[in-house]
């Protein structure tokens, strides 16, 4: 296992109220954007993302088909 970290991004706070939005990049350049929005019953924040491109040095032929 690495030291080095595996996803870097950055995180602000969002327009809305109770909310957090950020990004990360894996060490392929695969980006993930996210939300979290604060749940006063848990005290906790629910992330909701989406995954961007799939980098081409992780493409499947068979999966990615067109793509790659």
């Amino acid at each position: 296992m690495s030291d080095r970290p595996q996803w870097t991004g950055r995180i602000r706070k969002g327009d809305a109220a109770g909310t957090i939005t950020g990004w990360m990049v894996d060490e392929w350049g695969w980006r993930l954007e996210f939300v979290a929005t604060f749940d006063e019953a848990s005290r906790e924040y629910v992330l909701r993302g989406t995954t961007g491109e799939v980098p081409k040095a992780l493409k499947v032929p068979l999966v990615d088909e067109g793509d790659a």
